[in-house]
């Protein structure tokens, strides 16, 4: 895999488009199929291991303008993190086969 660095201060106007390419063309390099995966199993570990939660507000009593909530702690079921991993392997896999040649 080959990166061109690009110093500060380089002017490309005055040169052909194909090195205007051949400067970024790590970007065509780069598999966002592979990244996302990456990113979503990485995610889906992380609530296998740690485990989040995400506060829920429900409204216990109402009258008039007066109101009283309960705030509860709930946890995002461990499932979730078991497909997120499943879902992001498979993600990294196709990401993998689908090489350029």
């Amino acid at each position: 895999m080959g990166f061109v660095f690009v110093e500060a201060g380089l002017d490309t106007r005055g040169e052909s488009p194909a090195r205007r390419r051949a400067v970024f063309h790590w970007i065509g390099r780069m598999k966002p199929l592979l990244i996302a995966g990456i990113l979503v199993a990485a995610l889906g570990a992380f609530v296998l291991v740690r485990g989040v939660s995400y506060p829920s507000h429900r409204s216990m009593m109402r009258i008039g303008d007066l109101q009283a909530t309960v705030q509860q702690d709930r946890a995002v079921p461990q499932w979730a993190g078991i497909a997120a991993v499943a879902a992001g392997a498979l993600m990294i896999g196709v990401g993998l086969r689908s090489r350029k040649p």
